[in-house]
This record gives structure tokens, sequence and C-alpha cells, in this order.
């Protein structure tokens, strides 16, 4: 008769197994980043699990995600967002945070948000696997994009149809949008 696995033993092992798909996966994020920024960006731009695990941490501590401007947009309505995201990046300098989602695991990227700004397209495409969070290193100030499905009422009829909502964060996040409305 075999031994039986302890709990212990359990959640190393599946911590094991967790970092073993982090390193295989985190190619493919900074080929991703680097299509983003047009620049080659650097292995330790990604934040190891650990860092983004204390990131996240800061980040609640913070209640970074406790006053928000939400707003949704359909397909038709993109070039609206774009206009909004590119704002955004405008008025950030210096280094931002892009956290993506790839095969069921998060990724945090540090990344020059300047260069972003014009690669809307890019985002959206990254939707695809989730949502793209993009806050600034202080953890005051960013937004989220989730594209979603939902009845929504447009040209006079309800429909189901694709919705992206964008969600600001942080005072001076929300000041700049509602004075980009």
């Amino acid at each position: 008769m075999g031994k039986k696995i302890s709990e212990e033993q359990k959640e190393r092992i599946a911590a094991i197994r967790r970092q073993e798909n982090y390193n295989k996966l985190k190619p493919e994020v900074l080929k991703i980043a680097t299509e983003l920024t047009g620049s080659a960006v650097r292995p330790d731009s990604v934040l190891s699990m650990d860092a983004f695990d204390e990131m996240l941490d800061d980040r609640g501590d913070k209640n970074f995600k406790a006053n928000f401007l939400a707003l949704t947009f359909t397909e038709k309505e993109l070039p609206k967002l774009k206009d909004l995201v590119a704002q955004y990046f405008q008025q950030t300098k210096g280094l931002s945070h892009l956290v993506i989602n790839l095969d069921d695991e998060w990724f945090n990227v540090k990344i020059d948000g300047s260069a972003v700004a014009d690669k809307f397209d890019m985002l959206v495409k990254l939707l695809k696997s989730g949502i793209v969070d993009v806050h600034d290193t202080a953890l005051e100030n960013g937004f989220d994009i989730e594209l979603g499905e939902d009845y929504y009422y447009a040209d006079g009829e309800v429909s189901l149809m694709p919705l992206y909502e964008i969600r600001f964060f942080g005072k001076d996040c929300i000041r700049q949008m509602v004075s980009a409305l």
C-alpha cells in the first residue's frame, strides 16, 4: 500500500506545478508585451509570482478599486473607448503595470505606458483571454477593460452583443476621464 500525501505536500506540489506553468508561459507574455510597446521587454520586467501576489496585497490594502468610474461601450463605440485609453496613457509618464491573463495564469509586466498609447487594438485582442488591467507603479491610478456579452439597448432595439466595460480607478484618473467625457 502506498503512502498518503499530506495536505502540505499537496500544496507544495500545486505550487510547483503553478510555477512550472508560469515559467512556460512567460516567453509568450514577453512576446505580447514587446509587440505592445514596440521594443524588447526584458524578462525581469515580468514580476515573479511572489512579487505579483505581494503587489495584489498592497493594492488591496490601499482599496485601489474602491472608487471607480465604469463605462460600457459597444463595438460601434470602440473609437470613443480608444480615445479615453489614449488620453490615460498620454497623461501617464514613465512605467505602468500591465496585467494580463494567459491560460488562466495572471502576469504583471512593467512597461512604458506612453509606448502603448496607440496600441489600443492590441489591448482589445488581449481581452479574448479575460481582463486587461493597467495601473501606475504607485497603485494610485489605472483602469481595467473587460469584454463581455449582454443584452443592450442600441439603435431602437434590445439585442445580445459584445460589450466592453472599462473601469477607471484613482481620484486623479477619474477626474481626468470625467473632464474628457
